[in-house]
């Protein structure tokens, strides 16, 4: 299964990374496709997709009579994933994920396909207000498929695989881009109904440094989603250079869109909210050429741009083993992840030597990997260093076999090591896919080369729960591992009347207020952010992928009904289901508030966007706008002031208020009443030049850090001037920082009255 691909900027901002397309030479793969029951699978369709890949890019093929297919795969160097289906069976290459990376000298070998029964996802897409089908709306699936809609807004996939954390994203004129996701564990056929909101767009022109049209240009935007989902957020330009880009949330304060082109660096703008009752707004991309990765960056008088934060660097070295002996065809990559914004890599030659063209010149890492007698190093790489050296340890080795619970061995369990981040700026744990096995056909496994840093392993395989951060004893120890089947949980979901609800979503937390040592966590974040979608007559779920014996807070959301919640709950193994684990949520009527909005002499304030968030103790003392917003129902108060919500889930929520020229107001009600009063005060506004080395820094991110703990920043690209503008700022005291390049380059508290335009110059040396 596709996990979801997603990066972080150093301010939460989550979003898909994608590659362009490239016109390159094809390869061709052969294979066969065999039936469950062992047989040529005679006319089965096959399909790769290449992952992460914009635009989209599909091979269709089918076999012939003898089970074979022929596929030209363009790209060389990338991967696919390939699957086939016939009838209701359904397979993918080799292991669970299907996944063919292209070689770029070798051919590729022949590969096997064998399918086995899944089962049928069949919907509909409707328009959310009067529930009309839509037609010709394009569905990207997390399994590589891509489905039209027909005139009566239905779509249908026969042999589509029983698994959870799936998820499409629907693309339709004038209708709500949205990531859904979804489960067909254990489900012959699972059906999904889709209702779509109206939404904006926004227009524009994609243009180079002297104003012609780039062929090949397209935008994206910063979001969620698998290497598949994510090519909803995708769209192509004219050949002109013209775009509208349709489906963005209406009255939301910005959404960023991303212009790029092959040979061109990509340009980000932050459009303003989109609305029904305007023109869309419109911004012309200048998008510049990159040159040669030896030039580095480019040079000029005082007043050139700082196109990057730092200067850049080529960067060399040696790397030697404890003998200090040269180490030939040991890689080096920039950078402790595989995320930085300047990815480069590259291996050492016979003489252990290496050249890193173009990398930033400030602190940060190496990552060295040899071959599996040496444990990877991630050797850290001063500000003005241009040559290093540095040795490779020998590694350490973990062994042992992966049983079920009935002692049974598992073959083709995925191990990979994992550590935490050697980048302490980045939080997030780091896989070190490098130095990844499976188990063979007895369920044993060895891995070699592995670090001397503390370290834990993930053991995943598809129809069992995933194992995360397991502990091994390392060296000639024999290790026995145990898997338990796929973990979840099921049950129905009921109207205050006791009546089955058709569409609904259950979404998955931690529990409030866990007891010491149960076990939570562990489940895929989505499942909180987003829920996952079902539509079920009898109001029947089933959502795996959650760790067996894990606990969980269960919460049940319905159009028009308000929430039903269970905590804690304890999800369980299906192979060990009972009928009592079965859960019964029902839901209570929906909540109303109405808002009412005035400045600080009382008058009411029109056109105030009011958005309504969901309360959770974690945001109750710190919130990222335009974060913790993302999911936020918002509407726009009146001639009056007053704005009206109906159908609300819960009556505790957080309430935000926004109107140009007043100071953004955050509030947190548990127990809300009805009708709620909010003053907003005369906005404050921060502005300032930034400038590195004494010229204008053109790329950045502002933020901001209130003593309420408010977290608001803003990115600032192709300015000129360096300049930069924040505002709807309540007065008070602010810790004011400058980022780029994935380093702070300044912080200052900065403090702003009532009312006040403060204008600041930063200059960084």
């Amino acid at each position: 299964m596709m996990r979801l691909r997603t990066r972080s900027s150093p301010f939460g901002v989550v979003f898909g990374f994608l590659i362009l397309a490239q016109s390159v030479a094809a390869a061709e793969m052969r294979g066969v496709v065999l039936r469950a029951d062992g047989t040529p699978a005679k006319g089965a369709a096959v399909v790769a997709a290449g992952l992460f890949v914009s635009p989209p890019t599909r091979v269709l093929g089918k076999t012939d009579d003898s089970g074979l297919f022929s596929l030209e795969l363009p790209a060389v160097g990338s991967r696919w994933k390939i699957h086939a289906r016939l009838g209701v069976e359904f397979g993918v290459v080799g292991n669970e994920h299907g996944i063919i990376t292209v070689p770029e000298k070798k051919a590729l070998a022949p590969v096997v396909i064998r399918l086995k029964p899944e089962g049928i996802l069949r919907g509909r897409i409707l328009q959310m207000e009067d529930k009309r089908p839509i037609a010709g709306a394009k569905l990207f699936i997390s399994t590589g498929d891509v489905l039209t809609t027909d005139e009566k807004g239905e779509f249908e996939v026969v042999g589509f695989p029983r698994q959870p954390e799936q998820s499409l994203i629907p693309v339709a004129t004038g209708r709500l881009r949205r990531y859904i996701l979804f489960d067909t564990t254990l489900r012959q056929t699972a059906e999904l109904e889709i209702h779509l909101e109206q939404a904006g767009r926004f227009k524009g022109q994609v243009l180079d440094e002297s104003g012609k049209p780039i062929p090949g240009a397209h935008l994206r935007r910063p979001a969620s989603g698998t290497a598949f989902t994510l090519n909803g957020w995708d769209q192509e330009c004219d050949p002109d250079g013209h775009f509208t880009y349709d489906g963005v949330s209406l009255d939301r304060a910005s959404s960023e869109l991303e212009a790029s082109a092959p040979g061109y660096s990509s340009q980000h703008h932050i459009f303003p909210a989109a609305r029904l009752d305007q023109p869309p707004h419109e911004f012309t991309f200048r998008l510049k050429r990159t040159g040669p990765l030896a030039k580095g960056p480019q040079k000029g008088g005082d007043d050139t741009p700082v196109v990057s934060a730092l200067p850049r660097r080529n960067l060399s070295g040696t790397v030697l083993d404890s003998s200090d002996q040269p180490l030939p065809d040991v890689l080096v990559r920039w950078g402790a992840t595989q995320y930085e914004s300047t990815r480069r890599e590259t291996r050492t030659d016979s003489a252990g030597r290496f050249t890193l063209p173009d990398v930033p010149d400030r602190d940060g890492f190496l990552t060295a990997i040899g071959d599996s007698r040496y444990a990877p190093r991630f050797e850290p790489v001063a500000t003005g260093e241009t040559d290093i050296a540095f040795g490779l340890e020998p590694g350490r080795t973990a062994r042992g076999v992966v049983k079920t619970r009935s002692g049974k061995r598992l073959s083709g369990v995925q191990i990979i090591p994992v550590i935490r981040s050697p980048d302490s700026s980045l939080l997030n744990p780091f896989w070190i896919s490098e130095r990844q096995v499976t188990t063979d056909d007895m369920g044993r496994f060895e891995l070699s080369g592995l670090p001397q840093t503390e370290m834990k392993f993930d053991f995943l395989k598809e129809g069992f729960s995933d194992l995360r951060n397991h502990s091994l004893r390392l060296g000639d120890v024999e290790n026995e591992v145990e898997l338990v089947g796929i973990g979840g949980i099921r049950g129905r979901v009921m109207d205050p009347d006791g009546n089955p609800v058709r569409n609904f979503r259950i979404r998955l937390q931690i529990p409030r207020d866990p007891a010491p040592g149960l076990a939570t966590g562990g489940f895929f974040a989505g499942f909180d952010w987003y829920g996952v979608s079902y539509t079920s007559d009898d109001g029947s779920f089933i959502l795996g992928g959650v760790p067996a014996k894990g606990w969980l807070r269960v919460i049940a959301v319905a159009p028009g009904l308000g929430e039903a919640v269970l905590d804690p709950v304890q999800a369980n193994s299906f192979e060990d289901w009972t009928d009592d684990q079965s859960l019964t949520l029902r839901l209570t009527p929906a909540f109303e508030l109405q808002v009412k909005v005035v400045d600080d002499e009382g008058k009411p304030i029109p056109d105030a966007s009011v958005a309504i968030a969901e309360f959770r103790p974690s945001t109750q003392n710190s919130f990222q706008w335009g974060v913790d917003d993302r999911l936020a129902t918002r509407r726009r108060t009146n001639a009056s002031g007053n704005a009206q919500f109906r159908g609300l889930a819960s009556n505790e929520m957080t309430i935000l208020t926004t109107r140009p020229g007043f100071a953004r107001r955050r509030l947190f009600g548990s127990e809300t009443p009805d009708a709620i009063a909010i003053t907003l005060d005369k906005e404050s506004v921060l502005t300032g030049v930034v400038r590195v080395r004494k010229k204008p820094l053109e790329a950045f991110y502002v933020n901001l850090q209130s003593q309420a703990a408010d977290y608001i920043s803003t990115s600032i690209e192709a300015s000129p001037d360096g300049r930069f503008r924040v505002d709807q700022l309540p007065a008070g005291q602010y810790e004011l920082s400058i980022h780029a390049d994935r380093k702070r380059l300044y912080g200052e508290t900065v403090t702003i009255e009532k009312g006040e335009s403060k204008e600041i110059e930063i200059a960084i040396p």
